[in-house]
């Protein structure tokens, strides 16, 4: 609870920081001339269909949409500015010239951050003042802001890139001394994208309360259909896998199936020197495709079965390997000046030699060719214990990257956050590898099993000698329906403080109150009756009643709902036969109320405010205070019917009348429907109650009854209470009558 206090306290300083007004700003006309567009253009890229300003570009090179979010960013007049992009349509570019757009008026200095080092250096290529956030908050292992921060002053601006992945507790930080100092900070991120791995949340929070710019275009794919699929996969819009199954981008499998083809497809792209991505859930799928695809390579002669140096995950290297930095060395130059060795960078072992190795990092992809590059100079690395091989990377890491293909491995757990990371990586190829069968599913045949190696050994052995192997029989799923659900699965984390405004804003609904109301009275009844029984009951059948007694309580309150006083149907079912004989009295009991009351229905319901028993000591006031909550949602969702003449409500109960005291009965009818439906979560349109419930629930039953009784026939009997006997005799009577006539 203390951490909890103390996060929602951070996130709400956060709000109100970045809510704040008096930025550093350039008037809208300077800003224009230097982004090379007209004011009217920007303005109407920003405040009209942002889709339709792709096309454009401006004398800078911007497409016009990024050139409208740079201008937002340069004139607003808040502290906090947040630019949302989908991958790849480009906005560490729109950051860059927003930064030397900055720099030109002289205004201030230009700083960057991002939350890792390998996208810091991604960003210092436009922007030299660059620094991880780490660096940027002057924080050292275990010690937060120990180190000192870089200076910053009245007019500067600051740029965070990926700002997405930042953690919630540095983004607090970062916009507390970016608006104490009088700078301006600029966010630029995807809301859809994943979030940082602990305590996550904190630029969907900014960009929900302040609103942000939106890039448009994701140019990084060369397909045209790719670009505005990616968009509508980024919004959870199931309906567009059937573009991605017409394009051969999904592949569905038994896990076996799918990860030696995830692995042997890596290795194809690879042989044709391509810059291919190939990304798992989690560490163990990662670990396996690694050790797949290495063995693969070293048979090639790719991989030298030469002299071995070892790694992490009790795993070996050769020269020829991939291997991945995992920590950040800003004491190794990284093959090119100024550039050191950052987590995450991708490393080619050259030579091992006695006390160290000689790698080549790998750089951008080449967007002609798709080529994967390497700097020209081999470098000597040390820390390569620490490294991991890096044929595979987990979804977090893959995330920013570009590269000629992507493939990600579908197990079926995933949220959409990280599909849609996984399908947006390549500019030329992006494949979902489907597992169409749980490897979770227990295998009901008996005896023990070969292990899947080898069959897979097998299988190797038999593709290394040339011969074709009969395709895979389909196993489980269509792939696209396991991806489906992927896609539907919304894995954004949501901040402390949303998650307090969302549990405020669910907890005004009836059926959360109405459960806290039976927790809360249930209680009370049964302790009443309880005790009623026990008076009436001869003094040789008194006991305490087992749990049978749960269904005499809830008997009694069938009753007590269609009008009866319990007392008086408990002492007729207790002295209407001897109970003599009776292994449970409280059974015999219930057993006799109920051939009394079969087929009697709930009278209208009083209001929840005086229906309160005895609670709890210290609860009797919030007892109140929840059947007053109660009554007043019940007439809010009357009210809400009228304004909005639900098709539920208009259907049934006609249109909503204009005479007042028409529609003021129009309204309480209403109420007493809606307040059925969510009570019981009935949510179909057409029809307004349903059927009547078949639950153990009195209390829903009657709200149910009341709710029909408000569909009741304008005129005519009502028959509707009768029981089934009743109506049998009635239908005969008529026939009799009838023929009679």
């Amino acid at each position: 609870c203390y951490a909890t206090g103390v996060q929602l306290s951070m996130e709400q300083k956060l709000v109100a920081q970045a809510q704040a007004q008096g930025a550093p700003h350039l008037s809208r006309e300077e800003s224009a001339l230097l982004l090379g567009a007209p004011v009217g253009q920007l303005d109407a890229a920003l405040r009209g269909r942002a889709q339709a300003a792709h096309a454009q570009v401006t004398q800078t090179g911007l497409r016009m949409d990024q050139a409208a979010a740079a201008h937002e960013a340069l004139t607003s007049s808040r502290r906090v500015v947040v630019i949302n992009a989908p991958a790849g349509s480009g906005k560490t570019r729109t950051l860059i010239e927003a930064g030397r757009a900055w720099a030109e008026t002289g205004t201030g200095r230009v700083i960057g951050i991002t939350p890792s080092q390998a996208s810091r250096n991604t960003l210092a290529a436009g922007i030299p003042e660059s620094y991880n956030t780490a660096q940027f908050l002057g924080h050292l292992p275990g010690q937060r802001g120990a180190r000192g921060r870089p200076e910053i002053g009245r007019g500067d601006l600051v740029l965070a890139d990926e700002a997405s992945m930042i953690n919630s507790p540095d983004l607090a930080d970062v916009v507390a001394y970016v608006t104490e100092r009088g700078a301006k900070l600029v966010l630029a991120g995807d809301v859809q994208q994943l979030q940082a791995v602990e305590n996550g949340g904190g630029m969907n929070l900014l960009a929900r309360r302040l609103g942000y710019a939106q890039l448009a275009e994701p140019v990084r794919f060369t397909a045209a259909w790719e670009r505005q699929a990616s968009l509508r996969f980024r919004a959870g819009d199931t309906s567009v896998l059937a573009d991605y199954d017409a394009h051969g981008r999904i592949l569905g499998g038994a896990p076996e199936e799918m990860m030696e083809q995830a692995a042997q497809r890596y290795v194809a792209l690879t042989l044709d020197a391509k810059d291919a991505l190939l990304m798992a859930q989690d560490h163990t799928h990662r670990r396996e495709l690694c050790r797949r695809i290495r063995g693969e390579l070293k048979y090639l002669g790719v991989v030298s079965p030469g002299p071995s140096v070892p790694i992490a995950d009790c795993q070996r290297a050769s020269v020829g390997d991939l291997i991945v930095c995992t920590k950040n060395d800003h004491s190794t130059a990284a093959g090119e000046p100024g550039r050191t060795l950052a987590n995450g960078d991708l490393l080619r072992i050259e030579e091992i030699t006695r006390d160290s190795i000689m790698v080549r990092r790998a750089l951008d992809v080449d967007p002609q060719t798709g080529r994967r590059r390497w700097t020209k100079h081999a470098f000597s690395y040390r820390a390569y214990e620490l490294a991991e091989l890096g044929y595979a990377v987990t979804d977090h890491a893959a995330q920013s990257r570009t590269v000629h293909t992507g493939m990600q491995l579908i197990t079926g757990g995933e949220t959409r956050q990280q599909a849609y990371v996984g399908i947006s990586r390549g500019m030329h190829n992006n494949i979902a590898l489907v597992f169409t069968v749980t490897p979770k599913r227990a295998d009901p045949r008996p005896g023990p099993r070969p292990a899947p190696e080898l069959g897979r050994a097998e299988r190797l052995s038999t593709e290394h000698a040339g011969q074709v192997l009969p395709p895979a029989e389909p196993a489980g799923r269509k792939a696209i329906g396991v991806l489906a659900d992927v896609v539907a699965r919304d894995g954004a984390e949501l901040s402390a403080l949303e998650t307090q405004e969302q549990s405020f804003s669910s907890s005004d609904n009836l059926a959360i109150l109405h459960a806290q109301w039976q927790s809360e009275t249930s209680a009370a009844h049964a302790s009443h009756w309880s005790e009623l029984l026990e008076r009436l009951l001869p003094e040789e059948h008194r006991s305490e009643p087992g749990y049978q007694g749960k269904w005499l309580w809830r008997t009694l309150r069938s009753a007590e709902l269609a009008g009866l006083d319990p007392a008086e149907v408990l002492a007729t079912a207790i002295t209407e036969r001897d109970l003599a004989g009776s292994r449970d009295v409280a059974s015999v009991i219930d057993a006799r109320i109920r051939r009394r009351t079969a087929g009697m229905v709930p009278l209208p319901q009083r209001p929840w405010s005086q229906q309160i028993p005895k609670a709890r000591p210290g609860h009797q006031q919030f007892v109140s205070d929840l059947a007053a909550a109660m009554d007043e949602r019940k007439e809010r969702i009357g009210e809400h019917a009228a304004e909005h003449e639900p098709s539920w409500a208009t259907r049934p109960l006609g249109p909503v009348p204009g005479e007042p005291l028409d529609r003021l009965a129009w309204q309480r009818k209403a109420a007493s429907v809606g307040a059925y439906r969510e009570l019981s979560g009935y949510g179909d349109q057409a029809d307004a109650i349903g059927p009547e419930p078949v639950s153990d629930d009195p209390d829903l039953r009657a709200a149910w009854h009341e709710a029909f009784t408000c569909l009741g026939p304008a005129d005519g009997a009502d028959v509707r209470s009768l029981p089934d006997g009743c109506l049998y005799l009635m239908r005969d009577s008529y026939q009799t009558e009838t023929q009679w006539a």
